[in-house]
C-alpha cells in the first residue's frame, strides 16, 4: 500500500518519506484539533496500474450514533447503524439532505452513504473523489392515525420534547415509508414505521397497512440534540429546557398541589422515558389496557364530571387508554381523566390500576393536550 500525506503542513516531510520509503504502510491521520484531522489516502492498485481505488478512515464523533443509509437522504433506509467512536473508510462524496450546516454525504466501503456532520471533521472532499450525483428513492404506502400518536425520533417511547418529531391527532393521513419489527412494544405489537416526517409511528396506533414497505434497516439510539448546531463561543445562554422536572401527573400520590399542577390548557411535566437499563415496564407505559374498578364509569365527552355521557362502562370492563388530562372543572379538584380508545373521557379513580399507581406512567405519561399536529 502506499500512502500520500496530504497538507503543505507536512509536503517537504511527506516528499522525503515518499522518496526514503516507498511503499511504506501505516501511516496515521494527523490530529490538527479537537475533532479536526489531516487525513492520508489509502491507495491500492487495480490490475491497470493507472487506475486506483481511493479510501480515507474516519471515525463517528463522540456523542452521537448515525445511520449509513441506501442514498444520501433522510428518507433513505438504512445499511448499517454505526456507534459513537466507530470507524469506517469513506470512499467518495456527494451532496445530500441538509443535516444541521453541511449538505455533504460520504460513501462508505460498506455500500452506503454517512453524512458528514456525525463524523469527525477532516478534509475528505479534497482527498476523495466525488461519486456523482444519487438519486434519492424509497417505498411508499398510505395509512391513517387512529388515535393521538407520538412520531418519534426512534422507534421508541422517548423522554424529550425535541424526540418527539410530530403529535399527531387521530384521523391524520400518512404516508408510510418502511417498516421496522424492532420497534418499543405497544399492547404487545413491535412494528412501527417511519412518515414522510423522517419519524416513526407505532402500529398499534395506526389503520391497517395494505401496502409493501422496505424494511428500514438497522436503526441507532438516536437523539435529537445530537443533531444541533455546537455553540459559537462559551458563555452563550442555554435554552430554557422544555419539559418540567416536576411528574406528569403528581407522581405515586393522588394529592396535587396548586402551584404545580397542569390544567388541560398547559402541557405537563415528562413525557415518555426510555430506559437503557431497564426496558420491562415499557408496555404499561401508552397505550395501557386497565379496567373499571367501581360499579360502572361513566365516558364523558369532556374532561369534566359535569359534561355530557358518551357511553357507560361496566364493572370490571376493560379501558384501553390514549392519553390523559386534568379536570376542566375547577369543581373537580384538578382529578386526572384517562382519554379512552372510544374517544371519551373516564375518571382515573374508578379503574384498577389506576394511571398513579404505576410510578413509571404517573412521572412519564402523555397529556393529551400535546397532540396539536394535524398532517405531516
Amino acid at each position: 500500500m502506499h500512502i500520500v500525506l496530504l497538507s503543505s503542513l507536512i509536503a517537504a516531510a511527506a516528499i522525503s518519506m515518499a522518496t526514503a520509503a516507498s511503499g511504506t504502510q501505516g501511516a496515521a491521520a494527523l490530529p490538527l484539533s479537537h475533532h479536526h484531522y489531516l487525513v492520508e489516502i489509502r491507495q491500492t492498485p487495480h490490475a491497470s496500474s493507472s487506475s486506483v481505488n481511493v479510501t480515507v478512515p474516519s471515525t463517528v464523533e463522540d456523542g452521537i450514533q448515525t445511520e449509513c443509509k441506501t442514498c444520501p437522504y433522510k428518507l433513505c433506509t438504512n445499511v448499517a447503524a454505526y456507534e459513537y467512536g466507530h470507524t469506517t473508510n469513506l470512499t467518495c462524496w456527494t451532496e445530500g439532505d441538509k443535516i444541521v450546516d453541511t449538505t455533504t454525504w460520504f460513501k462508505t466501503t460498506d455500500d452506503c452513504y454517512v453524512t458528514e456532520w456525525d463524523l469527525v471533521e477532516g478534509n475528505y472532499t479534497e482527498v476523495l473523489s466525488y461519486c456523482g450525483s444519487v438519486e434519492q428513492t424509497y417505498t411508499t404506502g398510505p395509512s391513517k392515525t387512529v388515535y393521538n400518536t407520538e412520531c418519534n425520533i426512534i422507534p421508541e417511547f422517548v423522554e424529550s420534547e425535541e424526540d418527539h418529531t410530530k403529535m399527531y391527532q387521530p384521523e391524520v393521513d400518512l404516508t408510510l415509508t418502511c417498516f421496522t419489527n424492532e420497534g418499543e412494544a405497544v399492547l404487545g405489537n413491535t412494528v412501527w414505521y417511519k412518515t414522510l416526517s423522517n419519524c416513526y409511528v407505532p402500529e398499534a396506533e395506526i389503520e391497517f397497512v395494505d401496502a409493501t414497505l422496505d424494511d428500514c434497516g438497522p436503526i441507532p439510539f438516536m437523539e435529537a440534540k445530537m443533531r444541533e448546531p455546537d455553540p459559537e463561543a462559551s458563555g452563550v445562554a442555554q435554552p430554557v429546557p422544555l419539559v418540567a422536572s416536576s411528574s406528569a401527573f403528581g407522581g405515586a400520590s393522588t394529592s396535587t398541589s396548586p402551584s404545580t399542577t397542569t390544567t388541560s390548557t398547559t402541557a405537563p411535566g415528562p413525557l415518555l422515558a426510555r430506559k437503557d437499563t431497564d426496558r420491562a415496564g415499557s408496555s404499561k407505559r401508552w397505550l395501557y389496557i386497565t379496567q373499571i374498578g367501581d360499579d360502572f364509569a361513566d365516558c364523558l365527552s369532556h374532561p369534566d364530571s359535569s359534561s355530557s355521557k358518551v357511553k357507560q362502562y361496566p364493572f370490571g370492563g376493560y379501558v384501553i387508554v390514549q392519553c390523559a388530562g386534568y379536570s376542566e372543572n375547577e369543581a373537580d379538584n384538578d382529578q386526572i381523566y384517562l382519554y379512552t380508545e372510544d374517544f371519551c373521557w373516564i375518571n382515573d379513580t374508578l379503574t384498577d390500576p389506576q394511571l398513579i399507581d404505576d410510578e413509571e406512567r404517573s412521572e412519564f405519561y402523555p397529556n393529551c393536550n400535546l397532540f396539536v399536529d394535524t398532517e405531516v
